[in-house]
């Protein structure tokens, strides 16, 4: 997932791997229940699958790049197998479409972990949100760090992140928000 500053920054990677911590994945599966299969769409280094796979014995993983997890040389963008959930944590830079492509697979849910910047723009509302509203979000209380090209340890983040979930088996029309205590010390369901 690309920074507020890829443009601008001259560091940032063109392959926009900027990995999910693990912990925040255990903040969304404690959250969500997770039936049927679920595909990792852009797995990157696979921290969400992993996680995911302590919950969900269904996963698969894909990502067009190779990083060393799950199958490589998807374009996920054209990928036409159906799951019942999704899980990503895309490339900012092709969010709209990887959300869109989560919602034409899908059954059930897609849950997916990017900024909150993503919520905004009229571009996106128009190519997602209007016809799609999102359930739930859960916004974080502190900043998420996600990590560079894989690294585990990473610096600290100006970022503030969420969870955005499709539940596509609801009943309610609204988007109910939530939002994830992840100090240290802080008592979350």
């Amino acid at each position: 997932m690309a920074t507020p500053n890829t443009r601008r920054n001259k560091d940032a990677r063109s392959d926009d791997l900027y990995t999910t911590p693990f912990d925040a994945v255990h903040d969304i599966m404690r959250r969500e229940s997770i039936n049927g299969s679920i595909i990792d769409a852009g797995c990157g280094t696979g921290n969400i699958a992993e996680v995911v796979k302590q919950y969900c014995n269904n996963t698969t993983a894909v990502d067009l790049n190779d990083h060393g997890y799950g199958s490589t040389g998807v374009n996920f963008l054209q990928y036409e197998n159906k799951h019942s959930n999704a899980i990503s944590n895309p490339p900012f830079t092709l969010l709209e479409q990887f959300i869109n492509q989560c919602l034409k697979i899908t059954s059930d849910k897609v849950l997916i972990f990017c900024r909150v910047t993503a919520l905004e723009s009229a571009k996106r509302y128009e190519s997602i949100y209007k016809d799609n509203p999102p359930s739930r979000i859960y916004y974080y209380v502190s900043r998420v760090s996600c990590s560079k090209g894989g690294l585990v340890k990473s610096d600290s983040s100006a970022v503030f992140y969420c969870w955005v979930v499709w539940d596509k088996k609801s009943k309610r029309k609204e988007t109910i928000s939530y939002w994830i205590d992840n100090r240290k010390g802080a008592k979350n369901v």
